[in-house]
């Protein structure tokens, strides 16, 4: 398979079709990206003669798929200086770069720039990803406020939070969220199971453990694998 990706980037390069063709070259690095060849992408990346914010965002994605978060902030910075304009896509892996390494004051930048934009009403995903961004930095108290802020709130959200405050071992507050997301009429999904069973384990709330285990199967039909 690694062969065949070769010839087709081979017969892109001779034919000339990376250097005027940003989408073929975008596809071709989001290809590398999906099959684990990261520094393949980057290579593509170099030799586009033409660049737009669908092929910078794709790079930047390809890093926050690996774990390369400070390489993807650091080619967000890039991509501002050449003077291309990030779109919400961009916005959203930037987001989860910051919060995965705990980059408070850049997420924090980030999301002042989305709400001056208009972004923050327009997308679920955006949102959530602000409060996981916060969350993830362990400003709980920002995290809530954008939160409480939300016009949907859905269980993504309602998880992203519980995970917060039971990440800093605030057991009681993630016990209250879960209780009010359910009596919301929102159902829990898997992960906000796996992380509210963690919470009982770590408080030793060994019956309340047993009783969100049994309703997670009863009530909601989740089989824990």
């Amino acid at each position: 398979m690694s062969h065949k990706r070769k010839e087709i980037h081979i017969a892109i390069v001779l034919d000339g079709l990376l250097e005027k063709d940003i989408v073929l070259g975008t596809a071709l690095m989001d290809m590398y990206v999906r099959c684990g060849e990261l520094w393949m992408a980057q290579k593509v990346f170099d030799e586009l003669q033409l660049r737009n914010v669908v092929t910078w965002t794709a790079l930047i994605a390809g890093y926050c798929e690996y774990w390369h978060f400070d390489d993807a902030l650091n080619y967000f910075q890039w991509m501002e200086c050449e003077g291309v304009c990030p779109n919400m896509v961009t916005y959203a892996h930037v987001l989860q770069a910051c919060g995965s390494i705990g980059a408070a004051e850049k997420g924090e930048e980030i999301y002042f720039r989305i709400v001056k934009e208009g972004l923050l009403k327009k997308s679920s995903m955006v949102r959530n990803l602000v409060v996981n961004m916060y969350a993830k930095c362990g400003a709980l108290t920002k995290a809530q406020e954008v939160f409480d802020e939300l016009y949907i709130k859905d269980v993504v959200s309602w998880t992203t939070l519980i995970t917060g405050y039971s990440q800093i071992r605030k057991h009681g507050i993630a016990f209250h969220l879960f209780n009010k997301m359910r009596s919301m009429g929102i159902a829990p999904n898997p992960v906000t199971f796996l992380v509210i069973l963690n919470a009982c384990s770590c408080s030793w709330l060994v019956n309340q453990g047993e009783t969100y285990y049994e309703s997670m199967r009863a009530s909601y039909g989740i089989t824990p694998a």
